[in-house]
Order: structure tokens, then C-alpha cells, then sequence
């Protein structure tokens, strides 16, 4: 493979030699197992794949021909781009005649609040507003002011603060955010219990806090889930001339949140395609089994699965 198989149309701005000079030298390098979100947020960049391994130390192993052979590379030329760029900059901050002392402390005392908050907590600034647990006024007034991105509600409400003294859950999440607390931040943002970063099982569960109860057991009856919430169980479904509209907004909703989360995603289409004992399992972290039940019945719903016995539901729409 040479480097114009990367990318017929715009070949990449480094060599295979460029490559392998940068990542001989951080072979030692004290950041080779720092987050690459962590680190692309600090030069204003971006690192599209999320997870706990996604640190220099997982690529550098590859020369750059391998490398574009991985998953998470082929058929996304932009990302090798994208990855070169962080870790020159990286390599640039662990330079040994670089104080990084001196640096870091001008860095922190430059740097925005929020980015800060962010970084800590390895939260994307760009996370989807229609994924964070709002309620329908703070979600109307997002919709308002055309806010989509998690970013922009921070920035809005301290433009807000300003002038008013902002109450409700727009201010517990601003709040949280700022102080980094996790407790808080979990009632609004798909975090797990001790790790870091958000997550595709945490992040379904809580979108279906936006589902009323008819939405919910068509959802569940379709796909012959179970439920002991008594609001979901005693539901009549949506009528059925509602129900396409329905499940194509389903399945457009979790499409985008995939988008999001593409690893995660990879990993869930192969739990929904092993059978529901890895689905279970896959979404076992919500520790709710009545939200664990509609989530996999949301995935399904997003990828097309059909019930094996069909209900009502199932003889309507096939």
C-alpha cells in the first residue's frame, strides 16, 4: 500500500518516514497513555473516537501503512490527519527543552473555565443537547435560542448570569459542570460510575426519559420486552396509523446517537446480532432492568431487528 491509496483526492500531508520519526520519538514520552481527547481538546482540536484506550500508545505500534488498515482509519482518511496533528503537537509539549511546568501553569491560568471543566472531565463540548436529560422547558428554550450543542448551553447561561439569576436544572448543570461534580452531572449526562467519558448504554437510558408511556410500551410490546413499571405496563400503545412515524423517529434518534459513539455502536449492533443475552449485558451498567429492556428495544427498533414471534405490533408493520 503507498500513501495515495489513503486518499485518491487529497493525498496525506506527511510520509511514512514523517510517521515513523514521530512515533519512534514518543515511544518515551510521559503523555503516550494521556487521553487523545484530553490532549486534542488542549490544542483546540478534536478526537472523533471515544473510550478509555484511545491514548498515543494504542497507534504508535503501527507503521503508517498498517495503520490505515485499522478499523478505525480505513474508509476515514480524515482521521490520520487529524491523529498526526495531536501527536506532533504532543511531542512538541514533551520536548526536553520545553518546561511543561511553566507551560501548564499559563495554560491554566488562560484557559476558559468551561474548556477546563470539559477537559477534566472528558466530557465533548460538542455533545448533542437532544441527549442531555433536560427538562421540557430548559429543551424548549434550547430550541428557542437554537441551541444543539452542550457548549452553547454553558455559554448561554453565563451570558444569562449576567443579568439574571438562573434557577432550575439549567443551573444545576452549569453548576455541576464548573465544580466537576460527577454525582450531580450523572442526573443529566451519560456518565458510568467510575470511569470517565460518556457512554452509548448510559446515554440511550437516559433518552428515554423523553418517551411517554404509549411510546414506551409500543416499544416494549412490539419487541416482547418486559416491564414492571407500572406506567409503561398498564400504556395502550400508540394507534397504529402513529406507529411509523413513531419508530422512524426512533431509529433516526438513536442513528444520531451512534453517530456519536461509533465504537460503542459497533459493539452494540454485535450484542443486538448475538442475542439478548449480550444485549442484556451490554446495557447491564443502567442497573434499571425496565430502562435496560426499552433501550434494547430501542436498538432494535434503530437497527431493523424484528420480533421472532410476532405481536399485533409485529403482524401490522412487516
Amino acid at each position: 500500500m503507498n500513501e495515495s491509496t489513503f486518499s485518491a483526492n487529497e493525498p496525506l500531508p506527511f510520509s511514512s518516514k514523517d510517521w515513523d520519526r514521530l512515533r519512534f520519538v514518543l515511544q518515551d514520552s510521559i503523555l503516550v497513555d494521556t487521553s487523545l481527547n484530553k490532549l486534542a481538546i488542549d490544542f483546540g482540536m478534536k478526537w472523533p473516537i471515544r473510550g478509555p484506550e484511545e491514548t498515543p500508545r494504542k497507534y504508535i505500534g503501527y507503521s503508517l501503512e498498517a495503520l490505515a488498515d485499522l478499523p478505525e482509519f480505513f474508509g476515514k482518511e480524515n482521521r490520520l490527519p487529524i491523529l498526526y496533528s495531536i501527536l506532533t503537537e504532543t511531542q512538541s509539549m514533551d520536548d526536553p527543552f520545553y518546561s511543561m511546568a511553566d507551560q501548564f501553569e499559563e495554560v491554566a491560568k488562560q484557559e476558559d473555565d468551561t474548556v477546563k471543566a470539559f477537559r477534566e472531565l472528558e466530557i465533548p463540548p460538542d455533545f448533542p443537547i437532544a441527549f442531555v436529560n433536560l427538562s421540557p422547558g430548559t429543551r424548549t428554550l434550547c430550541s428557542t435560542e437554537k441551541i444543539t450543542e452542550l457548549h452553547q448551553l454553558v455559554d448561554f447561561s453565563k451570558r444569562c448570569a449576567k443579568s439574571i439569576h438562573l434557577v432550575g436544572d439549567l443551573h444545576s448543570l452549569v453548576n455541576a459542570l464548573l465544580q466537576g461534580n460527577r454525582e450531580t452531572l450523572h442526573q443529566f449526562l451519560p456518565l458510568r460510575k467510575g470511569q470517565s467519558g460518556l457512554f452509548l448504554a448510559e446515554c440511550l437510558g437516559q433518552y428515554t426519559t423523553q418517551l411517554s408511556p404509549p411510546e414506551a410500551a409500543t416499544l416494549l410490546q412490539f419487541y416482547k420486552r418486559p416491564t414492571t413499571r407500572q406506567a409503561w405496563a398498564e400504556a395502550r400503545p400508540l394507534p397504529k396509523n402513529q406507529i411509523p412515524a413513531f419508530l422512524e423517529g426512533i431509529k433516526e434518534a438513536v442513528q444520531q446517537c451512534f453517530g456519536f459513539f461509533p465504537d460503542q455502536a459497533q459493539q452494540l449492533r454485535h450484542a443486538v446480532a448475538s442475542g439478548d443475552s449480550q444485549s442484556v449485558r451490554f446495557f447491564a451498567s443502567i442497573e434499571d432492568a425496565d430502562v435496560e429492556n426499552l433501550c434494547i428495544a430501542m436498538a432494535m427498533a434503530a437497527l431493523d431487528r424484528k420480533p421472532q414471534s410476532k405481536s399485533i405490533l409485529g403482524r401490522f408493520l412487516s
